[in-house]
């Protein structure tokens, strides 16, 4: 299959192929490159499995259900199902060994998951919900809890929501608004911490950074605790306007800036009175990369500003750059500030050159 054709594996994946492109791609399945990438992408989706105990968020998940979903679509098509039942054994056993595996794939995605912009868990099935590049989406669960994911990020609602716990499980970014319940508080399980709150709206990033999960709330409290061994356990309480991070094993709190970390959601950066140093923390975070603060002589600067289009960090850099009048240089993932008055007077005269260069 030639690289363009790439686009079927995908919508076979998306169950949105027609029948005919069905058979094209379960064709190719059996030839030595279609296995090479069936084997590799059931490996990594099985670690994916591993990672995140999705198998524990959705145990009626079965080969049956998935199959008997793919019969119905194939006998509902237009053209002669009988003309194509030599497919079926084939895709049998690709749904049987390979989509139970492929959880994390955006088939899964499809058969569980509502593409409307907002959407309610109320009297559903649904309990995976995730979000692809330059896509948010919004959410509300059964007890009025209102969720809204970033781009690229996971969140697996339990089965048993509601009846005894609110517990969920999340990877990548959200923002959660938890309705108030004294009896049941809200549990949030992230592979390097769990975050317990009653009623409370706060900002989480969790799999994505060098910090193993970051926690900004905006109001009420909430009570973060690692994970791992009792002896290695860790816990903080945060209450708003605080932004707390775990860094390896090692819980940080600090008490500036805590709506930038909200941009990816209002569009907009507010520094009030902020260190050099402190905004360049910020970015760092917020748009994961390495941001470095290169004289000391700038470091304690104080920015006072605000930046719409947060979606461009050249914008961002430049703002900051005119506002406190100082330099910036940006490599790949990397930004570095620099005094300008060091810089102009290292520069070299002309006169120096030639003295160089006699």
């Amino acid at each position: 299959m030639d690289k363009f054709d790439n686009r079927l594996i995908k919508k076979f994946f998306q169950n949105t192929c027609t029948p005919e492109e069905a058979a094209i791609v379960l064709e190719w399945f059996e030839t030595l490159e279609g296995k090479k990438f069936l084997e590799h992408k059931l490996d990594t989706d099985i670690e994916k499995i591993k990672k995140t105990n999705l198998h524990l968020a959705d145990p009626d998940l079965d080969s049956e259900k998935i199959y008997r979903s793919i019969q119905e679509d194939f006998r509902s098509a237009d053209t002669d199902f009988s003309a194509r039942k030599t497919f079926l054994k084939p895709l049998w056993r690709v749904a049987a060994v390979l989509l139970i595996g492929l959880v994390g794939s955006v088939f899964y995605y499809n058969m569980y998951y509502e593409k409307t912009e907002s959407s309610s868990v109320a009297n559903a099935e649904l309990k995976y919900f995730e979000t692809n590049n330059n896509q948010q989406k919004k959410l509300t669960l059964v007890d009025g809890t209102k969720i809204k994911l970033n781009s690229n990020s996971q969140i697996w609602i339990s089965s048993d929501f509601m009846q005894d716990s609110r517990v969920v499980r999340m990877e990548g970014e959200a923002f959660f608004d938890v309705a108030s319940n004294t009896e049941k508080p809200f549990i949030i399980n992230t592979d390097k911490a769990s975050i317990k709150v009653l009623g409370t709206a706060f900002n989480v990033k969790s799999g994505v950074t060098k910090e193993e999960l970051q926690v900004a709330v905006v109001e009420g409290n909430v009570s973060v605790s690692s994970t791992g061994a009792e002896e290695d356990k860790n816990s903080v309480i945060l209450a708003g306007g605080q932004f707390g991070f775990l860094d390896n094993g090692e819980f940080g709190v600090e008490n500036f800036g805590v709506e930038n970390y909200l941009s990816w959601m209002k569009g907009r950066l507010v520094f009030e009175d902020l260190s050099l140093g402190q905004v360049c923390t910020q970015l760092s975070r917020i748009y994961e990369i390495d941001c470095k603060v290169m004289n000391e002589s700038i470091s304690d600067l104080k920015l006072s500003t605000n930046v719409s289009s947060v979606s461009s960090l050249e914008k961002v850099l430049s703002v900051i750059s005119l506002s406190l009048d100082i330099s910036y240089k940006k490599n790949s993932n990397q930004v570095l500030w620099f005094d300008k008055k060091i810089i102009e007077s290292k520069r070299v005269e002309p006169k120096d050159v030639k003295r160089e260069n006699e």
